[in-house]
């Protein structure tokens, strides 16, 4: 059915507008933080082919953040406002939705068959594989989206969104329930050869152990399984209903449409929390990077609170130094040699903290400062030098 001359709902164009805007707070802060840790990489432990992945995987869902996302909020908007969108504009959106999205995918099964691979054959894993070869699995998934989503232009979206889902969708999906059941063999063969190695260990703890390993994978796989098929499973069944639904109305497309985006979406935000902050040596290296922000961040308040301090002393110590120069704290004495000399006897710093605080006030040191003919013409304090001869000149003068 052909509904793209049909308008959608207002109410549906704006709920799809608010929920991408939201999805975008979630989706950017994730994703960014997981290329930050990977970069600065504290520990040192973080380049390996797996965490490479990860970085594939967080790339893919960080271009969904800033791109597809706030095109969306755009593009709902407009459509909710009857303004329309320009042909190309829209083929933009849905491009870069394909591209963006069927990477992440396939950045998962990438993610899925190495955790396969390092468990089914450890031996080869660590001294065949390494991170070229990741790489050129990465690129090679890039390829591959951007080179399969061009079929978007001779179909048009809601068959191409049938073409995603029967093939990116699919195979990540078949290929998370295949590495699942497979390393969940694996370790319960391992814990086997393990116990009849082990012959003296009681068995009670050899079987404990093997119980909480494979208790722990399982956790980790019915989460990934489950975040997957809650994302994706209702995704499947919204585009085939925009594609095999005869009797649908173009009202109902417009909502199968607009919430089978969501879905996609929402599996991008959820990625790096499921993939990345799970794993320990993530956790550990943003903890490390968290704990020397706050030492610089420390640091440089206490720098500033000490060059604020000094700032406000010198400031303090000119205007103490403005207002105990008078007349009548000189005197002129003569000495054996009988020549006339002039002798600075500066009072002490030791006035009040109330009026050393009203010192501060800006009307009455502008005041104090314009009934002072000692200042220099560059508008700066004088020195100690140039206050003690001004006052000679005056005092001489005077006698």
């Amino acid at each position: 059915m052909n509904c793209t001359e049909v308008v959608a709902p207002s109410v549906l164009s704006y709920f799809t507008a608010a929920i991408s805007a939201i999805l975008i707070v979630v989706t950017v802060p994730g994703n960014l933080l997981v290329l930050i840790t990977v970069y600065k990489d504290p520990n040192n432990d973080l380049r390996t082919p797996f965490c490479l992945y990860v970085v594939n995987l967080a790339v893919s869902d960080l271009i969904v953040g800033c791109v597809v996302e706030p095109m969306s909020v755009v593009f709902h908007f407009h459509e909710g406002f009857r303004a329309g969108a320009a042909l190309g504009d829209i083929a933009v959106i849905h491009m870069s939705y394909f591209i963006s999205c069927t990477a992440s995918v396939l950045s998962l099964a990438a993610l899925t068959f190495d955790r396969f691979l390092a468990v089914e054959w450890p031996v080869k894993y660590r001294t065949k594989l390494n991170s070229i070869h990741a790489r050129v699995v990465s690129l090679s998934i890039w390829l591959v989206s951007f080179t399969i989503s061009f079929i978007y232009f001779q179909v048009g979206y809601i068959e191409y969104a049938f073409v995603f889902a029967n093939t990116s969708i699919c195979f990540t999906l078949f290929t998370l329930v295949f590495a699942y059941l497979r390393i969940l063999n694996k370790m319960r063969t391992q814990a086997k050869v393990s116990a009849s190695l082990r012959a003296g260990l009681p068995n009670t703890r050899i079987r404990l152990r093997t119980l909480a390993r494979e208790d722990r994978v399982t956790k980790v796989f019915i989460v990934v399984i489950a975040a997957y098929g809650c994302c994706y499973a209702p995704t499947c069944v919204l585009i085939y209903l925009m594609n095999f639904c005869k009797s649908c109305s173009c009202y109902s497309i417009h909502w199968f449409r607009d919430m089978q985006f969501l879905f996609v979406l929402l599996n991008s935000s959820l990625n790096p929390f499921l993939y990345s902050w799970r794993l320990s040596s993530f956790k550990s290296a943003f903890s490390v990077i968290l704990r020397r922000y706050s030492r610089v961040r420390r640091a440089s308040s206490l720098t500033s609170a000490s060059n604020l301090f000094e700032q406000i002393w010198d400031i303090r110590w000119k205007l103490h130094s403005l207002y105990t120069i008078e007349p009548n704290a000189y005197t002129v004495s003569q000495p054996r040699n009988s020549s006339t000399a002039f002798t600075n006897r500066r009072k002490t710093l030791s006035f009040p903290c109330n009026r050393v605080n009203s010192l501060f006030t800006r009307g009455e040191v502008v005041r104090k400062i314009s009934e002072t003919s000692v200042i220099s013409s560059r508008g700066n304090f004088p020195d100690k030098k140039d206050m003690a001869n001004e006052t000679q000149i005056s005092l001489q003068s005077s006698g």
